[in-house]
């Protein structure tokens, strides 16, 4: 109830009322929104049988690849080690702002506009996956690349491999990345990118 002093055609002062009715109806659907996406993890990377498929010529699988050569390996009694290639991590540091923006107007679609309107209908599974796709994208891009900013293969890797060009080999390790949205660990969906 808001209480406002008005003056009327005569001058005189007379009490004015004024209800004022605020409508929050929609805020349980929000509360249930946030929840829902406090337990709902976008991981991007070389995940689930794609990583484990194995490479015909050595016997390694996608996963530890991709692994050794986001981050490198120690030289060895039988090899000179591999040179740290980051082509997941440095891709998502690289395109964080695009990546923000992207997830912010997916979150726009989630949530309404400004954060807190119940307008939002996006299905939160569907924009995560949207912004997954989008980091996907980013990663084989890095990944196609890696001529211009990797370290170079080594002698011996060049010469099995018939040409140099770090991270392709086969294609496998970038037709590998893939992005999956977890609620409470369990993949719920997932995909690769557009």
């Amino acid at each position: 109830m808001v209480r406002s002093k008005r003056i009327d055609s005569r001058g005189s002062m007379a009490a004015a009322r004024a209800t004022v009715t605020l409508d929050v109806s929609g805020l349980e659907e929000i509360a249930g929104r946030f929840k829902f996406m406090k337990s709902t993890i976008l991981t991007v990377g070389v995940q689930g049988q794609d990583g484990l498929d194995t490479y015909k010529n050595t016997g390694a699988n996608v996963a530890s690849v991709a692994m050794y050569n986001e981050f490198g390996t120690p030289a060895g009694p039988r090899h000179a080690g591999i040179p740290a290639r980051s082509f997941l991590r440095s891709s998502v540091f690289e395109n964080r702002d695009k990546i923000q923006n992207k997830f912010a107007k997916s979150m726009a679609q989630v949530f309404g506009a400004d954060g807190f309107t119940v307008g939002g209908r996006g299905d939160p599974i569907t924009e995560l996956g949207n912004v997954g796709a989008v980091i996907v994208g980013m990663v084989r891009d890095k990944i196609r690349t890696s001529g211009s900013w990797a370290k170079p293969n080594a002698p011996a890797t060049v010469k099995k491999k018939g040409f140099d060009f770090p991270l392709i080999e086969t294609l496998k390790l970038r037709d590998s990345i893939s992005w999956a949205v977890r609620i409470g660990g369990q993949i719920t969906a997932k995909g690769k990118a557009f």
